[in-house]
């Protein structure tokens, strides 16, 4: 979709600005909080370096474009890509 979004910041009282990165440029950073979208790309090794950037909290979103059932997220965030 789309377009174009625009809003008044003086309708929120909690608004804060935020930075986009994916989870290989964070390695070995760490943040307040993280904003993790899941997809078929995320392996368990993948997964485990985003889980664990933040300090506070961590929320993670999938897409149902991605995924059509738990099943298939659960498959898919646990293979493991070991190279030999």
């Amino acid at each position: 979709v789309k377009g174009k979004v625009t809003f008044d910041t003086n309708d929120y009282t909690a608004f804060t600005h935020g930075y986009a990165g994916t989870v290989w440029k964070n390695q070995g950073n760490t943040v307040d909080w993280v904003l993790a979208k899941l997809s078929k790309y995320i392996d368990a090794n993948t997964l485990y370096v985003a889980v664990t950037r933040h300090r506070d909290d961590i929320s993670m979103y999938y897409s149902t474009e991605d995924f059509k059932n738990y099943q298939q997220l659960v498959n898919s965030l646990s293979r493991t890509n070991v190279k030999d």
